[in-house]
């Protein structure tokens, strides 16, 4: 399709007045097919088109350094300009190639094609998302006046549906500040990114993309702290009835004289080992056997096999509840004897 062809086919959309606003907007956006982006192309070095943003302008001129680019942030990565000296002087219409000041549409009276859904003139942001700037964080975030709420206390917005009644939770931690924090992950801003961030149970703050590809890795440990980056209480269950279900073998711990061992009745100190008819006796006592809440006494007593089990212990800290304390050991795991997690280590 020629240069020609495309602007009647905008005015015939334009003119149509049975499409809102937008839908002329994304209908015009459309005619810029793979055929006319790859002929504007030919005619520059600099693509009209970027994978930030959607839009119908580019070759965007910049006062910091003369240099041109596709979008602001095409511009940064080249990490020449400081931020703050980044300024948009002149933009490029890609459908009627007039070079012009920034604005939400083409200046020419014959096209007036809007560059794109949303534009602010502040941060000079073209896309086709609903973006809304917030005056406290000084940047666009991604929604609307109804969907965002600034949160003085945590410094920074969250998508908050104002309409539905939710309200947002500051984080445990008062001290964490999402202007100052870093994504345990990336370890990039979470303020200024394109991408939603939240905080951890451990009130560390991590991109929801970041712990989407972090746990699809069987990663459920925050990398900064280690306390799990969720509720895994059903995990820890689980694990609870493997164990149960696949108790380790007395055979590959072997019972000797003067061991302590586990029972249903409690601990028993093994004095002496007989077998009697091809089964296996333990001779011994208990250990602290309470008479009453006061008063305990050596009881002795022969226990067979079966109800004999020697585990060893491993001293074990807990990462979730930070407490020290000694557990069975099992092939599955090692649960904190405090609040029964299995994200512990020796």
């Amino acid at each position: 399709m020629d240069q020609d062809a495309k602007r009647e086919l905008i005015k015939k959309i334009k003119s149509d007045s049975s499409l809102t606003e937008k839908e002329k907007s994304i209908k015009i956006q459309q005619i810029f097919s793979s055929n006319y982006t790859n002929q504007i192309q030919s005619q520059s070095n600099v693509s009209p088109t970027c994978s930030h943003y959607t839009k119908c302008c580019s070759k965007f001129k910049f006062v910091c350094c003369g240099i041109t680019d596709p979008c602001k942030r095409c511009h940064l990565e080249r990490g020449n300009c400081k931020p703050k000296d980044v300024r948009i002087t002149n933009i490029t219409c890609n459908l009627c190639g007039l070079e012009q000041e920034p604005e939400a549409k083409c200046s020419s009276p014959e096209c007036g094609v809007e560059f794109s859904n949303s534009y602010c003139g502040i941060c000079q942001i073209w896309t086709h998302k609903e973006i809304y700037h917030c005056v406290d964080c000084g940047i666009c975030r991604i929604g609307t006046h109804q969907t965002l709420f600034h949160c003085v206390d945590c410094g920074t917005c969250f998508n908050v549906d104002k309409s539905k009644g939710e309200t947002h939770e500051c984080a445990s931690n008062k001290q964490t500040k999402w202007a100052d924090g870093l994504c345990v992950v990336c370890a990039e801003s979470t303020f200024n990114s394109q991408s939603k961030s939240f905080i951890l149970p451990c009130s560390h703050l991590i991109h929801s993309n970041c712990f989407s590809q972090y746990i699809q890795q069987s990663n459920y440990k925050c990398p900064h702290c280690k306390k799990s980056v969720c509720d895994l209480s059903t995990q820890w269950d689980f694990i609870r009835t493997q164990i149960k279900l696949y108790p380790i073998p007395n055979e590959m711990i072997p019972i000797e004289p003067e061991d302590i061992v586990d029972t249903p009745y409690g601990k028993f100190m093994v004095i002496k080992i007989n077998i009697i008819e091809g089964v296996k006796l333990f001779e011994g006592e208990f250990v602290s056997w309470f008479v009453d809440k006061k008063s305990k006494c050596n009881v002795s007593a022969t226990l067979n096999y079966s109800m004999v089990k020697k585990n060893h212990y491993k001293n074990i800290y807990c990462n979730d509840c930070g407490k020290k304390s000694q557990t069975p050991f099992h092939f599955y795991g090692l649960e904190c004897q405090e609040c029964g997690s299995f994200n512990t280590q020796e």
